[in-house]
């Protein structure tokens, strides 16, 4: 009889599921039980991997993690954690076009709490991960202040040939104009709406315009992204960074040191360094109203 309540007791443990708990980029926590979870309409998806030197084929059923997690608030990117601590990052643009679900189910029967997983469709395993601690939606991810700050008039000056009726191409304009193949970019529009985007991951078919006023928006052309992403506008951008260098509107330029908070700088106790024939080192708090043709700013730490 003892034996039999121990059995029954491990089949009972190996079969129960556990709750996830997903914090928001307020930090507030929302505990969630798969339980609740194997009651929604799962949804069936199947992958393929190397295993013991074989390619099999494995038919999940889960939950799409994009369409159950899009209307907890504002954020742009997701980290998902194991309870030994490994973690992978996704972003919520990179989700919007490409796969991740919460796999409840391999092959018509339920997975133990260890092994129900995340599961990224066009990812190698090293992507998806099991044994669940907790899923956490991120705001903004800081990126390094940029070294040289450009008016994007002055900018444009001499890349001219890039453009095409005002536009031009970032799968043409990255290499070229900023020797740069694959990076992060920064956007931040008129409201103070600040975005992380990748190229190529969410860029690869997207067009720069920059008008006769140094206006700046995104063409997305056919990479179907939100005409509002994070709820940055793409017809609003006044400031756009790639890598070490960063491209401002004329309305931008007095608002840097709001920029900076916004962008997670060191602004306070840095220089502004002036930089045209002749370098000319100024504090942060008198910053130039305007800039000069072929001048740019970059932040010197004193």
């Amino acid at each position: 009889m003892r034996k039999i309540t121990l059995l029954l007791t491990l089949c009972l443990s190996l079969s129960s599921v556990n709750a996830i708990n997903v914090f928001s980029p307020e930090a507030k926590v929302q505990t969630i039980e798969l339980e609740e979870l194997q009651r929604k309409e799962l949804i069936s998806f199947e992958t393929r991997r190397d295993k013991d030197g074989a390619v099999i084929t494995e038919t999940w059923e889960g939950v799409s993690i994009l369409s159950w997690l899009q209307n907890n608030g504002n954020w742009q990117n997701l980290k998902v954690q194991s309870k030994d601590g490994y973690s992978v990052n996704f972003n919520r643009l990179e989700l919007s076009h490409s796969n991740l679900f919460l796999a409840l189910k391999l092959n018509g029967s339920w997975l133990s709490e260890y092994d129900v997983r995340i599961i990224h469709t066009p990812s190698r395993e090293n992507s998806w991960v099991r044994n669940l601690d907790f899923l956490k939606l991120e705001d903004y991810l800081p990126y390094p202040q940029p070294q040289r700050i450009l008016l994007v008039q002055d900018w444009m000056k001499d890349k001219q040939a890039l453009f095409s009726d005002e536009y031009a191409s970032f799968a043409e304009l990255l290499p070229t104009a900023f020797s740069l193949e694959n990076v992060d970019l920064i956007l931040v529009d008129k409201q103070n709406h600040r975005l992380r985007m990748n190229y190529p991951r969410d860029l690869a078919k997207a067009r720069l315009y920059v008008g006769e006023r140094g206006q700046m928006s995104l063409d997305m052309g056919k990479n179907k992204l939100p005409s509002i992403a994070g709820g940055l506008r793409y017809d609003q951008v006044v400031y756009l960074q790639a890598g070490p260098v960063a491209l401002v509107s004329d309305e931008c330029l007095p608002q840097l040191k709001n920029l900076a908070a916004l962008l997670g700088w060191q602004w306070e106790g840095n220089s502004l360094e002036v930089v045209t024939n002749q370098a000319k080192i100024i504090p942060t708090h008198k910053l130039p109203a305007k800039l000069k043709p072929k001048t740019w700013l970059g932040l010197r730490s004193n």
